[in-house]
């Protein structure tokens, strides 16, 4: 990725307050598995996860083989964030009133969570409420919610593009000249209060080339070496580092709206 290590200087952000406990939900990057399925599995599109990309045969048993994309923490994240801390570090002191806003903002939450990740479950939910469906008091008055896409690598249209014209040259070079792709990457950000009311949403959106190729000595900060894929093949792994900055311009943002709270 043709992306530089982001400067926290260039992000600067607003007082707030010191009495004010600030929950951080997702922040999460993304693991990657392979998983054998049948071709009938294929052909009928059937028993196949919204997180499941097709990226060729060869797994045996005439199986075909698909990559799964599998949310996980990434504590990087939330400190490069620099604004309270994770969800589960809030001790439990009980359970919360019964009210509409707090099970329509939870709602809310997760269907764009499981929108965005292509998830089966939302990984959080455990630090939301408890089995009986009780909603948790951990004495929070703003929640943080920010869930980074695409889960895998996705040219945008101008990737397509410069991916036609660069294709000549990096096959006849067997990759040496690398092949231009341009993508995006996307943060989603919510913020609720303490009843899951929404304050605010928004999403960051940058955008950037990427150079695929076997050359491991490009001089860019921001890498995923992914021998498993092909750059024309979809299922291509995403490096956490495409969001960082996502997540400092979210940071800005939304220290501006808290100071004013």
């Amino acid at each position: 990725m043709v992306l530089n290590k982001p400067d926290i200087r260039d992000y600067p952000i607003n007082l707030i307050p010191k009495n004010k406990n600030i929950a951080l939900v997702g922040f999460e990057s993304y693991g990657y598995y392979i998983k054998g399925k049948p071709p009938l599995d294929h052909i009928l599109n059937r028993n196949l996860d919204s997180n499941a990309i097709y990226i060729g045969r060869g797994l045996g048993e005439g199986n075909l083989a698909y990559r799964y994309a599998i949310t996980k923490e990434n504590l990087e994240l939330s400190q490069l964030f620099g604004i309270g801390k994770p969800i589960w570090e809030y001790p439990i002191r009980g359970f919360k009133k019964k009210k509409h806003s707090l099970e329509k903002g939870y709602n809310y939450v997760v269907s764009e969570y499981l929108r965005l990740s292509k998830q089966s479950r939302f990984t959080d939910e455990i630090h939301f409420k408890s089995p009986d469906g009780k909603f948790r008091e951990r004495n929070i008055d703003y929640y943080i919610i920010a869930v980074n896409s695409p889960i895998f690598q996705e040219s945008s249209g101008l990737g397509i593009i410069t991916i036609i014209l660069s294709y000549t040259f990096s096959f006849y070079s067997l990759s040496w000249i690398p092949l231009v792709d341009h993508q995006k990457s996307i943060t989603k950000f919510i913020i609720l209060d303490k009843n899951l009311n929404t304050l605010d949403e928004f999403e960051v959106i940058q955008a950037y080339f990427v150079l695929h190729t076997f050359r491991e000595k490009l001089d860019y900060y921001c890498r995923m070496n992914d021998s498993q894929s092909k750059p024309w093949f979809r299922g291509q792994k995403q490096s956490a580092c495409v969001w960082e900055k996502n997540i400092l311009e979210g940071r800005r943002r939304i220290s501006k709206l808290l100071e004013e709270k």
